[in-house]
């Protein structure tokens, strides 16, 4: 497949749900949960789309304000790291290209969008985070070429199945390594 034309734009709040499943997102059964968040400028996500189709293609997510509650390590050890504190540091989440459109540009274009959208708020943000999981060499690779630095390691929860009727993700642990990024 040759190279494929795509826009970066703001999820749209109606479709989100359908544009994460389309694409396999572990994020599409937390749809509900993320849409008021993101309604009161909390958190954002954007969408990479074929310009011809209009099929999604790739999705990111930052949360502003830090990162979850859950993440107690990440917040722990970003507290250590920053004087402003986690609350300050804006946490990239679930990004995430469709298998046959990887290796496109289409992560990059996204992250930047990120950074786009971190400029915006310039006054408020000085760095972005990010975990990524210590076995997916491919994005610790990109993320090191968008200027990202390792930090730490750390050892945590991700979700691996959706248990629908306790709104609820059954996780397994793994060990992540905290990469953060000076604006």
């Amino acid at each position: 497949m040759g190279r494929v034309a795509v826009d970066i734009e703001p999820a749209n709040l109606e479709t989100l749900g359908h544009d994460w499943r389309e694409m396999g997102s572990e994020m599409a059964p937390q749809t509900g949960l993320w849409l008021p968040f993101i309604e009161e400028g909390k958190n954002a996500v954007l969408i990479a789309r074929v310009i011809k189709t209009g099929q999604a293609v790739g999705t990111v997510a930052v949360k502003w304000s830090g990162p979850t509650k859950r993440s107690r390590a990440f917040r722990y050890h970003l507290n250590q790291i920053f004087e402003e504190g986690a609350r300050r540091i804006p946490v990239s989440y679930g990004l995430l290209v469709s298998e046959d459109f990887r290796g496109q540009g289409i992560a990059t274009g996204l992250m930047t969008g990120v950074e786009e959208q971190a400029a915006l708020r310039q006054q408020e943000v000085e760095h972005l985070a990010l975990s990524v999981r210590e076995d997916n060499e491919g994005a610790i690779s990109l993320y090191k070429k968008l200027g990202y630095e390792t930090l730490t390691p750390i050892r945590h929860t991700v979700p691996v199945e959706w248990i629908e009727e306790e709104n609820r993700y059954r996780g397994k642990r793994v060990t992540s390594w905290i990469m953060t990024k000076a604006l």
